[in-house]
């Protein structure tokens, strides 16, 4: 927070009931900002359905009646409850909390990642049904603003929902201070004779990571010696990708890491040849900058958000053209020249993305909403 700033004197409400602890970049975003918001709001609240595992951070903390937690109970009570808390703003970090919204005198701000479940085919991400989709237009319409975090992400939330542009900003997110080489030389992976490269998503078919284990299959062939790491969930892509692993034989070459400490990563991302982020849909991706912080040189992908965040400091492809990624991902480990341009660049475009700044400007929407 800058010194010529000062702490929003109202009463605040984070809705993180469904989103605190989710394990993919919309609980990062919302864990951020839960974090940062105290020092920048007067009266700040996390509302929660579980306050025993809150983090030391976490001092003010609203925590629904267990009688609130379930089904029916849930829709008809809790925002009722909600209204009767007096808060003067309330900001939901994903839209699916939105049944909440009968908040009394509160204002409201929504935060939308990105629209996967309209803009992708049903094999690539489960479709909202057209009941819902329109369920969320009647309750984006009764928001005083929309958060989004790409550009991308913005022009869907205008052509699919018909939300005028003046009421949606777009605030970047961040990433955590542990990936970033200016702070402290990190820490390498020690890799033996095997280089890596690195993969960091949940399993789901959309991050395409299928497409990760033929490429790793073509390089083999093309006699690069490397092997592939994967960071992240389990989920219901997993077991499609494991076939593809046993079906080229590459189970000594791919290893699943599932849950790391940042730590970890910060190390696993610093010791990588390069990130492979091929995927579908982002509305961000934190990865591809938490990669260029790291300096680690980043592959993505051509889809939606990915080029506005990577800018000019990542290789992209086709995410639908496994051939591209092959030839994209083969050229950067045989061009050293070209490998550390793409560390370089990386490096620069990762000082723009910061949580503090994401906090500050995410503050100045609660200012203009609140006026």
């Amino acid at each position: 927070m800058t010194d010529s700033e000062h702490i929003l004197g109202a009463h605040l409400g984070l809705v993180a009931t469904g989103t605190f602890d989710d394990p993919t970049g919309i609980g990062t975003y919302t864990r951020q900002l839960a974090m940062r918001l105290p020092g920048r709001i007067a009266d700040f609240v996390c509302v929660r359905d579980e306050k025993d595992d809150s983090p030391e951070f976490l001092s003010g903390t609203l925590v629904l009646p267990r009688s609130m937690r379930l089904g029916a109970i849930r829709r008809i009570a809790a925002p009722f409850y909600m209204a009767w808390k007096g808060f003067d703003l309330l900001h939901f970090p994903s839209e699916p909390d939105l049944y909440l919204l009968r908040s009394g005198r509160a204002k409201t701000v929504v935060t939308i990642h990105g629209l996967a479940s309209i803009r992708l085919p049903a094999e690539l991400h489960e479709k909202l049904p057209r009941r819902a989709q329109l369920k969320y237009r009647h309750l984006l319409e009764g928001t005083d603003h929309i958060v989004t975090v790409s550009e991308s992400s913005k022009r869907d939330i205008i052509e699919v929902y018909g939300i005028p542009s003046e009421k949606i900003t777009v605030v970047y997110n961040g990433i955590d201070e542990v990936f970033n080489l200016d702070a402290a030389e990190l820490p390498r992976i020690d890799t033996g004779d095997r280089p890596y490269l690195l993969s960091v998503c949940a399993m789901l078919a959309k991050k395409n990571v299928r497409a990760i284990v033929l490429a790793l299959a073509a390089l083999k062939e093309r006699g690069l010696p490397h092997r592939l790491v994967h960071i992240g969930p389990p989920g219901p892509a997993q077991e499609a990708v494991e076939a593809e692993v046993r079906r080229f034989n590459l189970r000594a070459d791919v290893e699943f890491k599932g849950y790391v400490s940042k730590d970890e990563l910060a190390a696993y991302y610093h010791s990588a040849d390069a990130l492979l982020f091929p995927s579908f849909h982002e509305g961000f991706g934190i990865p591809i900058v938490e990669a260029m912080a790291s300096g680690c040189p980043v592959v993505t992908s051509t889809a939606f958000s990915m080029p506005e965040i990577a800018g000019d400091a990542a290789l992209l492809v086709d995410p639908y053209n496994v051939e591209s990624l092959i030839s994209v991902t083969h050229r950067l480990l045989t061009n050293r020249s070209l490998r550390q341009e793409m560390v370089e660049l990386g490096l620069q475009r990762a000082r723009r993305f910061s949580w503090n700044r994401c906090a500050d400007e995410t503050v100045a929407v609660y200012r203009d909403v609140l006026k």
